[in-house]
């Protein structure tokens, strides 16, 4: 099962991502220093109770990301933490040039506002993000990074059917 991070939550984040300095390249994840993700390990067990399986489709991608009812609050807890830091950025309280961000998130704030469409749905188990596009070029920069995402998981956590990261 691949993972992937929190769609609709950055979807939010995503105009403030963008002011952020990126990390170097070798920095796709970062959970520790990254100003967002790292609201995913202020409750040290809840990665260990959340996937994100991530797949392609024709036109974009797809997330389903499940929690365990016993980490609901602390994964709320967390979306929270990362919309009122968005919040911030955006009303100016925060400079987003002196936060640290890591490479997927400013990806993917890049590729959010490059006029993609998202869409999250919220359900009994589950929740459901759809990333597309109309456009070939915006559709193949949606699957490259998906992709990529993939890959670097597979690198962080070799043999394992699923991952510690978003």
């Amino acid at each position: 099962m691949n993972r992937l991070t929190i769609g609709s939550m950055l979807l939010l984040l995503a105009p403030t991502i963008l002011a952020a300095p990126a990390y170097p390249e070798t920095h796709w994840y970062d959970l520790d220093n990254c100003a967002y993700c790292r609201n995913l390990t202020r409750d040290q067990q809840l990665l260990d109770h959340v996937t994100w399986e991530s797949h392609l489709i024709s036109d974009g991608a797809l997330t389903v990301t499940v929690v365990a009812p016993a980490f609901e609050d602390s994964y709320h807890q967390a979306q929270a933490a990362m919309a009122e830091l968005a919040r911030k950025v955006k009303s100016g309280e925060i400079d987003p040039t002196s936060m640290k961000v890591c490479g997927r998130c400013e990806a993917y704030g890049r590729l959010v506002t490059s006029g993609v469409t998202t869409e999250t749905v919220v359900g009994e188990q589950a929740e459901i993000t759809l990333v597309t596009a109309d456009s070939p070029e915006l559709v193949a920069r949606i699957h490259e990074f998906v992709k990529r995402n993939i890959a670097e998981m597979e690198h962080m956590q070799p043999g394992h059917g699923h991952q510690h990261h978003p």
